[in-house]
């Protein structure tokens, strides 16, 4: 097979099913996909072409098709092939008849279950494959993909009509439920806010049902009350954009759940969260409307497919109600429509009607169309609606044609791929032929065969309901004929006699082929074999299990077609070796099968009324495909047309008075434009002027401005001089105050200890006192409450009893009284009217006992009730009760886990505390480092304030040029505000203009009117006197009254109005879109200027890190000159430095202050930290005793803070010469406080 493999690629189907529910759906805006025969199609409209996958391999049908709702993929179920007995070839000897039975038993059908197939929509490729589970039968009748996508539900058919769910991204099967006992199912939706929500509907029946992580369970809702109705379809109504925001806004849930439900009454149900909530009438007012089938959601509401071939537009109102707006048909004869869809940018309609057509109507233009009237622009592009009979091609034209049992002859152009010609008959056609010509066709009616040479003479071969299947010899000298009777006959036209023959008892054959310049002929039959037939023997013969129906051999190619029963066709090597190469093409047997004339299209008819044309690829013979055809000369295909002489007479001379009146026209239009354009430049003229005038003023204003910018910048300077100095000398007396505060809380922290061990003990005695109490309390309150629940346990038993005995005495007494009652009126029967008082007064007794004893039963009963409400009531306090000691409990837990925390935190503290005054001894011995580090930081002062000094003189320039481009922008925007202004002065003027256009020509055309109704009385003088008076007072004295204009020019005239409004609301959402994505360029721009400013703040801080260690190297060696060699490598390193920095000075005026602001907090963080090293070396020589740590610690002489604070560092060693030294560096303090430190070795502390 892999010799012979991809031998046949589908090019085009002619055909679509009929009877699918949601059969059809937009891809995008020019691309449908449906399903035809069994095939999957994606149909470009614009474009006219398809491309076309073919189903799985041993399955049956499409039976169902759905969309998800991102348009990214597409599902199709597939049926199983039926079940039936396996086809054994039967043979004579046992042994060789249980190889066959062996051979049956490994050909048999590994599919065993309905299929889905998951395409990708834009590459059509098949992505996932769901089969398998409990199904219960052969295939689903409906699809739906949840909103997310991840999900698909699947109804399965008869008998089991089984509800499954599907997970798309593990392709398991997650849950499934039997939806009905026995009526057809024929619906299911998925609920886009609530993806485990699925609804179904069927004949008498909607039901809900609610995914859980294994199983489906079903929901009650209101729409169960109409069960018993036949629900015809149903749709979920949602707003993407609320889907969007459903977690930012979940106030608005009403249009999130609303289901709209049609039933077989005409009624439309609309439901909210299950519930009904009202119902929609279908006519809306309007006249003619029937009941729906299908609905589809849009954006302002929904669409409705009604009965008679009615397409209906339903609008939401203000009031959260429908209303239907507009309609129209689709469809003259009224054919039922079954499945609707609308593209993505809702231009685009397509309906797919019962009879198997395709009608695509425009739907933005829909508020134009009459109802009851089909658009003059819907395209309707036709099918079979029932099995293919007949199928023949033409030798010099790219043209078929076939014939079908809905009576209808249709003429195909596979070059183009379109129907050219249809004709319906009043009987059907049982086979057809097309002349080689292309201009005639015959097809016959009855079963007979009929031929006629040149001579005019005819010849008549009757073979009354035997003859099935004719192949002619490429010569016409001979026929071979196979009919049912199981006869295979050759027949030589020239003497009308057989030259062969083959009979087969008990087989029907359907099809039989020969081969040119060859005795050998094929034949396919009832016996499941293909037989090579030579001379009067079989010579060559295989049995398959499943029937083949039809084949063919092209003319030179080393392939035989054949079609089976189950629309599949195969390609066969020849010479026959057995081995195929299989394709789905058809949904049901093919019936017709022909090969073109240039053996490269291979055309396959079957039962449901699809044409499917497939591209021949025989590798070995190299012949012509379908693709190289179109590089061919135009000259293959003849350009012949039959038409009549009259007829075309009368195109050339229509075709003449068009051209003339084109030009016409033409030299109109140009003299109107040129009139147009000279306004227009006498206008822009004007325009420019007053432009230039106003762009003279404006740059003087614009220079005032900029000196007054200047004097603001200096005055805002000084002040910024001035708050620097005093935010320093605040900064310094906030020191001062940290430093004493420090001291005060230290003296704190000792009295709150000793206080919380006071609380401490204290608190351990009020718990054990409250312990005891609670328990006490919990004794007593337990007690009372168990003797009161006895004691309304015992009265409500009491009372209980004393019901019943009531209950009982009651019923004995109604015993007795209709007892005595029975007795007395047989009794008195003969003295009836006598005593009908005494009867009155009786029942008004025993009515009055009756009340009397119901109000007891009724205040027996509210005692009872009040009885049960007191004692639950004792029941919720003695769970309150219970709940406090619980948390009373938990917060004892808490109390305890506190303070042992609180201890453990105490314990880490003191241990600290140690280590920080233990390493406190050694600062003194490094005084002499300290001095030397101060003075290193004096001597880089200088060369920082440089630094600063050109950064600011940079930053100014940048502003002042960012200050003009500023302006600049503000005049453009000022000149586009004017501009805009003038040019809608101009359009109203305009509008004014025309409207004054329009009454002058209405004044002017009723003027003619009266003026040739005036020159008809020329015979009148007396007449034509008072005529000449009446017109000249209707004209020059009286005011004139303007007639109304004509209707039809004032509908025109609001066509282009509302035309030209949606143009501007289309160009403004453009607009916003291109601001917002401007905007959003913007903020992407600044975020990457943020996001350098920090990289280059990261390299700063590398090179002080730098700095450091070069510091280190030169204390280490003690040399001055490898000082200065370090110094002078900081200058080269700090000019680099520079450098990177004059490229940022491109970014904005912003970051560029940040940079500023950045470089005057480190020259302030330097001389803070000179005057904190001078600080920190006055402060070594104090030295105080910190407080004993509770005996943990043994306490430590000469161990001193530094202004009350506790430090904490690393030890680090330099040797300068041959003494030891350990430097202490301290932690980094918080860059929001003061910055980064110039000095990495020396840090702030940090204080716990």
């Amino acid at each position: 097979m892999a010799t012979i493999s991809q031998s046949l690629l589908p090019s085009h189907v002619f055909g679509i099913h009929g009877k699918m529910r949601d059969g059809v759906h937009f891809v995008d805006d020019t691309t449908i996909v449906y399903c035809a025969g069994h095939c999957v199609v994606w149909w470009k409209t614009e474009e006219k072409n398809q491309k076309v996958v073919c189903g799985t391999a041993e399955t049956e049908t499409m039976t169902a098709i759905a969309l998800s709702h991102n348009r990214k993929h597409v599902a199709i179920a597939e049926s199983s092939l039926p079940d039936r007995p396996a086809v054994v070839e039967p043979k004579k000897d046992i042994g060789d008849l249980t190889k066959a039975i062996e051979v049956a038993k490994t050909a048999a059908f590994e599919i065993k279950g309905p299929v889905i197939s998951i395409f990708d929509s834009v590459s059509s490729k098949k992505k996932k494959v769901l089969m398998g589970g409990d199904i219960g039968s052969r295939a689903y009748v409906s699809l739906a993909f949840t909103h997310d996508s991840r999900c698909l539900a699947a109804q399965g058919g008869a008998p089991d009509w089984n509800l499954v769910f599907w997970s798309l991204e593990k392709s398991k099967l997650i849950a499934s439920i039997k939806t009905s006992t026995g009526p057809e199912v024929y619906q299911v939706q998925c609920c886009p806010t609530d993806s485990n929500l699925i609804t179904v509907i069927g004949d008498g029946f909607a039901k809900s049902f609610r995914s859980t992580d294994s199983a489906l369970k079903p929901i009650s809702t209101g729409i169960g009350r109409r069960e018993g109705l036949r629900f015809l379809t149903h749709v979920w109504l949602f707003d993407p954009s609320a889907l969007v925001d459903k977690e930012k806004d979940k106030s608005d849930k009403k249009e999130e759940s609303i289901c709209l439900y049609a039933l077989e009454n005409g009624e439309v149900l609309y439901t909210e969260a299950g519930e009904i909530v009202s119902s929609i009438s279908p006519s809306g007012g309007l006249p003619g409307a029937g009941y729906i089938e299908v609905i589809l959601q849009f954006s302002k509401g929904f669409i409705s497919a009604e009965s008679g071939g009615i397409i209906g537009i339903f609008e939401k109102m203000d009031d959260d109600n429908f209303k239907r707006t507009r309609s129209f048909k689709v469809d003259a004869n009224g054919t039922k429509i079954v499945s609707i869809a609308v593209s993505p940018g809702e231009e685009l309609l397509a309906c797919v009607l019962e009879s198997r057509q395709i009608v695509l109507v425009s739907f933005q233009n829909s508020e134009f169309y009459k109802p009851h009237e089909v658009p003059k622009e819907a395209t309707v592009h036709g099918f079979h609606a029932e099995g293919i009979t007949g199928l023949d091609v033409c030798h010099r034209k790219p043209l078929a044609v076939t014939s079908s049992t809905d009576k209808c002859i249709r003429v195909w152009n596979y070059m183009e791929k379109c129907c050219e010609l249809a004709k319906y008959f009043p009987q059907e056609a049982l086979s057809i032929s097309l002349h080689p010509s292309g201009f005639h066709i015959l097809c016959s009616k009855m079963l007979y065969i009929y031929f006629q040479p040149i001579t005019l003479k005819t010849w008549e071969i009757y073979e009354p309901t035997m003859v099935r299947s004719i192949w002619w010899s490429p010569d016409d000298t001979s026929m071979i004929t196979a009919g049912i009777d199981g006869a295979i006959y050759e027949w030589q036209l020239r003497d009308l006699k057989r030259s062969r023959e083959n009979v087969l008892k008990g087989c029907i054959y359907t099809s039989v082929v020969g081969l040119k310049d060859s005795n050998t002929f094929f034949a396919v039959g009832s016996d499941h074999k293909l037989k090579e037939l030579d001379e009067n023997s079989v010579f060559k013969e295989f049995f398959f299990p499943v029937l083949l129906t039809q084949i063919a051999l092209p003319f030179g190619s080393r392939l035989l077609f054949a079609g089976t029963e189950f629309g599949a066709v195969r390609a066969y090597r020849y010479p026959l070796t057995g081995e195929f190469y299989e394709v789905q093409a058809i949904g049901s047997p093919v019936t017709r099968l022909i090969v073109s004339r240039d053996s490269s299209l291979l055309l396959c008819g079957g039962d449901d009324g699809a044409v499917v044309i497939f591209d021949i690829r025989d590798k070995e013979k190299a012949l012509a495909s379908h693709g190289a055809r179109h590089d061919k000369d135009a000259s293959y295909w003849t350009s012949e047309v039959l038409v009549l002489k009259a007829d075309l007479e009368e195109v050339k001379s229509r075709v003449q008075d068009l051209e003339t009146q084109v030009t016409e026209v033409q030299a109109h239009c140009e003299y109107q434009i040129r009139l147009k354009d000279e306004g227009i430049t006498l206008r822009i003229k004007e325009l420019t002027d007053i432009s230039d005038k106003e762009l003279a003023e404006t740059k003087i204003k614009y220079e005032t401005i900029i000196q007054q910018k200047n004097d603001k910048e200096l005055e805002w300077e000084q002040k910024y001089k001035a708050l620097e100095d005093l935010l320093a000398a605040r900064l310094v007396e906030m020191e001062e105050q940290y430093q004493k505060k420090m001291l005060v809380e230290v003296a704190r922290y000792t009295a709150l200890e000793n206080d919380k061990e006071i609380q401490r003990l204290e608190y351990l005695e009020d718990r054990a006192i409250l312990t005891e109490k609670h328990e006490k309390a919990l004794v007593d309150i337990t007690d009372t409450y168990e003797e009161k629940l006895e004691i309304q346990e015992n009265a409500y038993a009491k009372l209980k009893e004393e019901a019943a005995q009531a209950l009982l005495d009651f019923e004995e007494i109604r015993r007795q009284m209709e007892e005595d009652t029975d007795k007395e009126i047989e009794d008195q029967k003969e003295k009836y009217d006598s005593m009908v008082a005494a009867e009155k007064e009786t029942v008004t007794r025993l009515k009055g006992e009756n009340g009397i004893m119901r109000k007891k039963f009724s205040e027996f009963k509210k005692e009872n009730e009040e009885q049960r409400e007191e004692l639950q009531l004792q029941f919720e306090q003695k769970k309150e009760l219970y709940e406090i000691i619980g948390s009373l409990e938990r917060d004892i837990a808490g109390l305890k886990k506190d303070i042992q925390e609180r201890d453990d935190t105490i314990g880490e503290k003191e241990k600290r505390i140690y280590d920080m005054k233990r390493k406190n001894l050694e600062l003194e011995k490094f005084k002499f480092v300290l001095d030397f580090k101060i003075k290193d930081l004096s001597d880089q002062i200088e060369p920082r304030e440089a630094e600063l000094q050109d950064s600011k003189d940079q930053i100014r320039k940048m502003e002042i040029e960012l200050e003009r481009s500023h302006a600049m922008g503000s005049k453009k925007d000022l000149a586009i505000s004017q501009l805009k202004l003038k040019l809608q002065g101009v359009m109203n003027e305009q509008e004014l203009l025309k409207r004054a256009n329009v009454q002058c020509s209405t004044t002017l055309r009723h003027f003619q009117h009266d003026y040739y109704e005036l020159a008809q009385l020329i015979t009148d003088p007396e007449a034509l006197k008072s005529a000449v008076v009446s017109l000249f007072r209707k004209y020059v004295e009286e005011k004139i009254t303007p007639y109304p204009v004509d209707e039809e020019l004032q509908k025109d005239t609001n066509r282009q109005r509302d035309f030209l409004e949606r143009s501007v609301a289309g160009l403004r959402r453009k607009l916003h879109k291109e601001m917002a994505a401007h905007h959003a360029n913007h903020l992407h721009i600044m975020q990457d200027n943020v996001a350098l400013i920090k990289e280059l703040n990261e390299l700063r801080r590398e090179l002080k890190i730098i700095k450091l260690n070069q510091q280190k190297g030169a204390l280490a060696d003690g040399s001055a000159s490898q000082h200065r060699a370090n110094t002078a490598r900081r200058l080269s390193l700090s000019k680099s430095v520079d450098e990177q920095s004059t490229l940022s000075h491109q970014m904005e005026q912003e970051n560029l202050r940040q940079r500023v602001m950045q470089l005057e907090n480190e020259l302030s963080l330097k001389t803070d930290r000179i005057k904190y090293l001078e600080a920190m070396i006055q402060e070594l020589e104090l030295v105080q005793n910190r407080p004993k740590s509770r005996g943990q610690l043994p306490p430590m002489d000469g161990v001193s803070t530094f202004g009350g604070l506790s430090t904490t560092g690393s030890m680090r060693t330099a040797s300068p010469g041959k003494k030891t030294v350990q430097i202490m560096t301290r932690p980094e303090s918080s860059p929001s406080s003061h910055g980064s430190s110039a000095l990495s070795a020396e840090r702030r502390p940090s204080v716990d």
